[in-house]
């Protein structure tokens, strides 16, 4: 068994590996976290497991895709970009700079509203609002989106953070 580079013996599965955790966040507090350990999220205390849902679980899943596109952009502190978008599955990760504290990590989402579909609570738009319209989600590491309609229009990324962001995104149709 190799050592991994936190320099235990033992796999990401193991007692030891996930006793590790006491070290870095949960040692005499009620900090929890949540892990995706084979597919299925887990609320973790230290390497005590609290939760877990097989109806919950991620994998194997798959959807059908025509195209994709990938992206990278860095954002300044207060630094925002806006981006035309058509998709049906959005995802991002955030990675940070190295001294960056977790409670002020944010960056919003804004996604314009969207025309409505049939079944749709009335009253709906008939198409995308114009000006924008936006509904604003928080993030600190990681988005995910699945529509059952396309989403077409813009999307706004603000950085309401004091540190350098850098969003990787995956969007597909």
């Amino acid at each position: 068994m190799a050592i991994d580079t936190f320099g235990t013996l033992g796999t990401q599965f193991s007692p030891q590996y996930l006793a590790l955790q006491d070290s870095f966040c949960c040692e005499g507090s009620n900090v929890k976290v949540i892990r995706w350990i084979g597919c299925k999220p887990g609320v973790y205390k230290g390497s005590k497991n609290l939760f877990s849902s097989d109806d919950l679980a991620m994998c194997p899943w798959f959807q059908a895709i025509e195209a994709y596109a990938y992206s990278t952009i860095e954002l300044d502190p207060g630094g925002y970009a806006e981006l035309e978008l058509s998709h049906l599955y959005f995802f991002a990760k955030i990675e940070w700079e190295s001294d960056a504290l977790e409670s002020l990590k944010h960056i919003e989402l804004g996604f314009n509203q969207q025309g409505g579909v049939v079944g749709s609570t009335i009253p709906f738009n008939i198409e995308a609002p114009t000006p924008e319209v936006y509904n604003y989600t928080l993030v600190r590491s990681t988005y995910s989106m699945n529509t059952a309609s396309p989403y077409t229009g813009t999307m706004r990324i603000n950085n309401c953070s004091p540190y350098i962001a850098s969003i990787s995104m995956l969007y597909a149709y």
